[in-house]
This record gives structure tokens, sequence and C-alpha cells, in this order.
């Protein structure tokens, strides 16, 4: 393992590099995985399904809403949410658990428009922070 100094801030800091060819940080690493795990999770055959269940006529989608009504939006507007956060509130515990909440079943899934996606994520953030 190579052991590289960088400067910051006038202070010394040693990171480790031990993935790819000594060339990736852990904080690298993961980043990657994670873009790998969330464009997989993409074409998750549930993820279609709950979108599906949402349609209500051409271009246009049921919202489940969050602390609001459900309510219609435009096709553009419409993203499939975990209902229980891939991530829970104690945060981060591994790969197989993060990977077993991120493919899951049609049941853990609802539409939600883009506005009511950003605020369950600000509260989902949130109590993670908080924990």
């Amino acid at each position: 393992m190579l052991v590289g100094l960088t400067q910051r801030q006038g202070l010394a800091l040693v990171t480790s590099k031990p993935y790819n060819n000594n060339t990736w940080t852990a904080a690298r690493f993961h980043s990657f995985i994670k873009g790998a795990l969330r464009n997989a999770s993409l074409k998750w055959p549930p993820r279609h399904k709950v979108k599906k269940a949402a349609w209500r006529k051409r271009g246009v989608y049921e919202c489940c809403g969050f602390q609001r009504k459900p309510h219609l939006v435009k096709a553009s507007e419409i993203q499939i949410d975990h209902i229980t956060p891939v991530v829970p509130k104690s945060g981060f515990d591994s790969w197989d658990n993060v990977i077993s909440r991120m493919f899951c079943d049609d049941d853990n899934l609802q539409a939600l428009c883009k506005a009511c996606h950003r605020d369950k994520g600000k509260v989902d953030r949130y109590g993670r922070a908080r924990h």
C-alpha cells in the first residue's frame, strides 16, 4: 500500500490508496461502487412496475405525495423512491445490507414527484445527521 502526502491548509494529511493499483482512496472506491449500484438499480424490474402503476394517462403520473395529498404530475417530474431509506438512520452498515435494501420488492417503492422526493430526502438525511 502506498501512502501519499497532501497539503491542506498548512497541515500534512496522510492518504491511503489501497484500491485500483494504489490509485484510488477508500472514498473514491466507495463513490464508484455507489454509482455503479445506482445505475444498476435503474434497471430493476420492480421500479418499472411501480412507475407503471403510477401512470394515469399519456405523460401524466400520480405522485403518492410526501406530507401532502397524492397529486398528478408530468412524466418528467416523477421519480421512484424507496419508502424505507437505503441507508438507515444509524448510517452505513455494510454493502450487503445496502444492496438488499436498494434492490427491494415493489412494496418498498413509491412514485414521488421531484419536490416530494427532495423533501423526503431532506427528512431522511436530517434523521441520519441527528442519530
